[in-house]
C-alpha cells in the first residue's frame, strides 16, 4: 500500500490530505494527472514493460522541457557550450565516436536488451549513429534551447508570489494555490 497526497504537496500530512492506495491505484492517479515523473519512478517497482517505461521517460523529459526544469533547457548553459565549441551536437562525428566507445565498453545508458533503443543501436540506426537533425539547428542558431523558447517563460502566482514554469505554476498555484485556499477558508 502507498500513501497518496491528494493536493500533491508531500509536506501536507494532514489526515484529510492522505489516501491509502495500492501501487496500481497510485500509478493510475498520477497517470491520469499527467505526472510522468511519479509514474516513471513507480514503474520500476511495478514490472511495467520496457516500452511503456520508455514512453513514460519520453513524456517526463518533454514535460520537464516544457516546464523549464530539464537539464538541457536553458539558453545560458547551451549557448555557452556552443560559443566554446564543445556542445556535443556541434561535432557530430566526435559525439558519435564517444557514444560508440561507450556502447563498446558496455557503459552507455541506452544499452541492454530490455531497452527499446537496443535494436536501433544493433542495426546502426540510432540517431547518434546517423545524421543528427539537431546539428543543423544548432549550427544555424534555431535550436529551441538556444533561443527564448515559449516553454521557458516564468510566471508568478498572484497569491503567494512564487515564480516558476507555467505548467507547474498553473497546476499548483493560481486557483490551486495553498495561500488562496487558506485565505478563502478563513473568510
Amino acid at each position: 500500500m502507498k500513501i497518496h497526497h491528494i493536493d500533491g504537496n508531500h509536506s501536507n500530512n494532514d489526515i484529510t490530505n492522505l489516501k491509502l492506495v495500492t501501487i496500481e491505484e497510485h500509478y493510475k492517479i498520477h497517470h491520469d494527472q499527467g505526472d510522468w515523473d511519479a509514474c516513471l519512478r513507480m514503474s520500476y517497482r511495478m514490472g511495467i514493460l520496457p516500452e511503456e517505461k520508455s514512453d513514460l521517460a519520453r513524456k517526463n523529459a518533454l514535460q520537464r522541457i516544457k516546464d523549464g526544469t530539464h537539464h538541457w533547457v536553458g539558453p545560458t548553459h547551451n549557448q555557452s557550450l556552443v560559443r566554446r565549441g564543445i556542445h556535443p551536437f556541434l561535432d557530430r562525428e566526435a559525439a558519435r565516436q564517444r557514444n560508440l566507445k561507450r556502447i563498446a565498453e558496455g557503459r552507455h545508458n541506452l544499452i541492454g536488451e530490455e531497452n527499446p533503443v537496443y535494436e536501433l543501436i544493433k542495426k546502426g540506426k540510432h540517431h547518434f549513429q546517423t545524421n543528427n537533425p539537431s546539428t543543423q539547428m544548432i549550427n544555424n542558431g534555431t535550436h529551441h534551447f538556444l533561443t527564448n523558447h515559449p516553454n521557458k517563460i516564468q510566471i508568478e502566482c498572484p497569491h503567494c508570489g512564487k515564480i516558476g514554469g507555467s505548467t507547474n505554476m498553473r497546476r499548483y498555484h493560481f486557483d490551486n494555490c495553498k495561500k488562496k485556499i487558506i485565505t478563502s477558508q478563513t473568510h
